[in-house]
């Protein structure tokens, strides 16, 4: 018998809209999910922020993907340009 796995996403960028949306969809799908910003979790009082571990770090550094687990299944890096 196979077992499923939670699956784990990270999501880098998770501040913006692009990538608050990612989470949120994420966490309604019931991933994992790891959220990575430079500023820490949102000022948002909506369900889905608890659902999501912020880590706050620049994704550039090696030492900001300590806490990340191994196995992560996706890793989504949404961008915007600047407005």
């Amino acid at each position: 018998m196979t077992t499923m796995q939670t699956p784990i996403l990270i999501v880098v960028g998770a501040s913006g809209r692009i990538g608050r949306e990612v989470a949120r969809l994420g966490v309604g799908y019931g991933a994992d999910v790891y959220a990575l910003t430079r500023s820490g979790a949102p000022d948002l009082d909506e369900p889905w922020v608890h659902g999501v571990r912020w880590l706050t770090g620049d994704a550039n550094l090696a030492a900001t993907w300590a806490d990340v687990p191994a196995g992560a299944l996706v890793v989504a890096a949404p961008v915007e340009p600047p407005q």
